[in-house]
């Protein structure tokens, strides 16, 4: 990993610009590169009697959690998350806080989620498609505020 010096002259140039931060873009690739070894290790040797995970949810999956942890240790709340294989074969990831918990769903269709803060099902659970974008970033939020 590469030092980034805050003295250093050439990025004075973009603080409170509104434009592109050398440094934002530096530390993007750091977490984007970062291997996630344990997480990475665990989704690629998941099975059950149920099967394996096909290559396009172990993909998925990979991808996702690399841009979470990118944009959640950016927020200062990065949590490995409880990694599983449903009845499905998809894989699942966990986190809780609180009394509040996010499940991601990866399997042969586009990634879901399901968010949680209470048992009435009709007034305290959300779900929806997840995507690349605010979408995934408002969850992390919403699960640390």
């Amino acid at each position: 990993m590469t030092a980034i010096r805050l003295s250093d002259p050439s990025y004075a140039h973009t603080f409170g610009s509104g434009g592109v931060s050398p440094i934002a873009t530096e530390i993007d690739g750091v977490f984007v590169d970062r291997p996630l070894e344990s997480e990475t290790r665990k989704i690629r040797s998941l099975s059950s009697d149920a099967g394996v995970p096909r290559d396009r949810a172990i993909d998925t999956a990979l991808h996702f959690l690399g841009l979470l942890f990118g944009r959640a240790v950016k927020l200062g709340s990065w949590s490995s998350p409880h990694i599983t294989l449903s009845e499905n074969s998809e894989i699942v990831f966990e986190w809780w806080h609180g009394n509040k918990k996010i499940t991601l769903y990866f399997g042969d269709g586009e990634p879901e989620y399901i968010k949680v803060w209470g048992t009435d099902i009709d007034n305290e659970m959300d779900s929806g498609a997840l995507t690349d974008g605010w979408n995934l970033t408002s969850l992390w939020l919403w699960l640390y505020s």
